[in-house]
């Protein structure tokens, strides 16, 4: 972590120590982007559920997924639950 000056920035290092012990601790980070407009997370949220709702809801009633992959297991598309 070195500055534009060449010398090592101590709260620059920090936070990496922070992020790193989060990451070995948990296995996840959370980074929260003030820019981001909550409402625009929200209304993704929203879409995303209305999509697998739908999808869920055409494989339960039988209708057929062109969306769904199974020749590429979990890895491409949607999947069965469980």
């Amino acid at each position: 972590m070195n500055s534009q000056n060449g010398t090592e920035d101590p709260e620059v290092k920090q936070l990496c120590n922070t992020v790193a012990d989060c990451l070995h601790k948990y296995g996840i980070l959370i980074v929260r982007d003030p820019r981001v407009i909550d409402k625009d997370n929200d209304d993704y949220i929203d879409l995303m559920e209305n999509y697998f709702d739908s999808r869920g809801n055409l494989l339960y009633s039988g209708g057929m997924l062109d969306d769904a992959k199974p020749e590429c297991h979990y890895q491409v598309g949607v999947c069965p639950e469980f």
